[in-house]
């Protein structure tokens, strides 16, 4: 996304818009001092994957705002770390956008593949720029497509993941936080393209530091606005919040029905069952059932708290020798998991080990029962 060309522009258009050069450079500090301020939001958060994540992309957007500016000589040196950093900026944004959605993930070694891929394909690029407006070959275009493919699948997954969500502040700010940065991405990468098609150089760069500033601004207000403690998950207990046990969030008679509907009725074991359905079950308005849930018995996340039920359904089951002849996953299957591969990765986040390797120690166990 970064090549010299942005940080080159002809006399022509210098003589032709005189104060645009000036509006550039203020646009572009002022999105740089905003991001400043976003990114303490984030270092004075309980240290967390995303709130580490999030301090890491707000960094790397004040180094990123500086392309653009005209040519400064000072400041040549440095052009190598404002490419890094602008095209950091994209797979950070990812990982992020990842990691504060999803209490649970964890990065991947192909997550890190995939983001030092693309990094070092910018710096590959920027390197061989050296015309002011140099053609666009097939690594530019999987540079740009990369950078698209990134933001709309994090925009994907704060949709699809919207309604599991408990921590209000967060769930109502999603779509918002996404939607800016995403949109910053899509429009740099794609103005940039047609400003190298067009010759149109200095139009893409004046557009891109005001929608760089306007969303820098924008992402700070909501930041502010997400001032909550439960923003981020809670470093010694990533997998629940603290319980807030006033009468208000806890909600006795609610509380006692939900307990009904999952220990007796076993409602968790419908694999599409979502917490509009439990609100219908329990004639109760879905935003007091998410009160509930988060503050009142301490989870983030809707699937989250199935999962505990069907967890345990499963580890019962695997401790039961007469079960000792059914496939895992049937049993899995049968408590409520949709995804093998969910199931794998949530009985080893809560038991530190795969299921066989579960159902095998306890076989060997007098009673078979779990010591978990």
């Amino acid at each position: 996304m970064y090549s010299k060309a942005r940080r080159t522009m002809s006399t022509t258009a210098l003589s032709l818009f005189d104060a645009l050069p000036l509006l550039n450079a203020g646009l572009r500090g002022g999105a740089a001092a905003l991001l400043v301020l976003a990114s303490t939001v984030f270092l004075r958060a309980p240290s967390s994957l995303p709130s580490r994540f999030g301090a890491a992309l707000a960094l790397c957007g004040i180094i990123a705002s500086l392309a653009g500016l005209p040519p400064i000589t000072a400041l040549d040196p440095f052009d190598p770390l404002v490419a890094l950093c602008t095209n950091a900026c994209v797979p950070l944004f990812w990982i992020f956008t990842r990691a504060w959605f999803d209490d649970a993930f964890r990065p991947r070694w192909i997550d890190a593949a995939l983001g030092v891929g693309y990094t070092v394909l910018g710096l590959i690029l920027w390197l061989q720029h050296e015309a002011p407006i140099a053609p666009i070959n097939s690594l530019d275009l999987l540079s740009y497509l990369g950078g698209t493919a990134f933001a709309l699948h994090a925009l994907w997954l704060a949709w699809r993941s919207r309604a599991v969500d408990l921590v209000e502040p967060r769930r109502h700010a999603r779509i918002g936080f996404i939607l800016i940065l995403a949109g910053i991405i899509l429009w740099l990468t794609w103005s940039e393209v047609a400003g190298r098609i067009s010759g149109a150089v200095f139009t893409s760069t004046i557009t891109g530091a005001i929608v760089l500033f306007v969303g820098a601004l924008g992402l700070l207000i909501i930041l502010v606005g997400l001032r909550h403690a439960d923003m981020f998950p809670i470093p010694a207990d990533t997998h629940s919040a603290t319980p807030d046990q006033t009468a208000e969030a806890l909600d006795s008679t609610l509380a006692r029905a939900l307990d009904r509907l999952m220990t007796e009725d076993r409602l968790y074991r419908d694999p599409d069952l979502t917490i509009g359905r439990i609100a219908a079950r329990l004639d109760s308005p879905e935003y007091r059932l998410r009160r509930l849930i988060n503050a009142g018995l301490g989870y983030r996340n809707v699937n989250e708290y199935l999962n505990g039920f069907r967890l345990h359904e499963v580890s019962e089951a695997l401790s039961d020798r007469s079960q000792a002849q059914v496939p895992i996953t049937t049993i899995a299957m049968d408590a409520g998991f949709g995804s093998l591969s969910v199931f794998n990765r949530c009985f080893k986040v809560q038991f530190g080990e795969t299921p066989s390797v579960y159902r095998k120690r306890l076989s060997t166990i007098p009673g078979g029962t779990s010591q978990h």
